[in-house]
């Protein structure tokens, strides 16, 4: 009798488990891939004109020719939940000076392109390359 209740059990936990897995429908758009390359790497370089401490000061920049299908997470509108967004992102790298004046050793960023704008950020949680 006690095999039998183990048994019952287990189902339930199971029949719970997947019901709590979702199946998503939605079509993957990446939408279409950059191919200004001089455009993208002067807005990279606008970027970090801005946000770097020292831009005259930066040494071993390098920028990945070809963009690569990624996606990342957004936060949704309650804050809780996350919505994955497809794009391309061109990866890059750099030396540059923090606000001591020692360098940080080289550092790896991606570019993020979508069809609602250009995103610059580091590799954060939820994202990746989709190939």
């Amino acid at each position: 009798m006690g095999k039998f209740y183990f048994y019952v059990a287990f189902c339930i936990v199971i029949t719970v488990i997947s019901g709590c897995a979702s199946i998503s429908n939605k079509s993957v758009s990446y939408g279409v891939m950059p191919k200004n390359f001089k455009q993208i790497e002067a807005d990279i370089l606008e970027h970090l004109k801005r946000d770097l401490f020292d831009f005259d000061g930066m040494k071993n920049f390098s920028i990945s020719a070809t963009p690569r299908k990624c996606f990342w997470k957004k936060d949704g509108n309650n804050g809780f939940a996350f919505e994955t967004i497809y794009g391309w992102c061109y990866t890059y790298e750099l030396n540059s000076k923090n606000r001591f004046g020692g360098y940080t050793g080289i550092q790896q960023y991606l570019w993020r392109v979508h069809t609602e704008g250009t995103i610059a950020s580091f590799m954060t949680f939820g994202s990746g390359f989709a190939d």
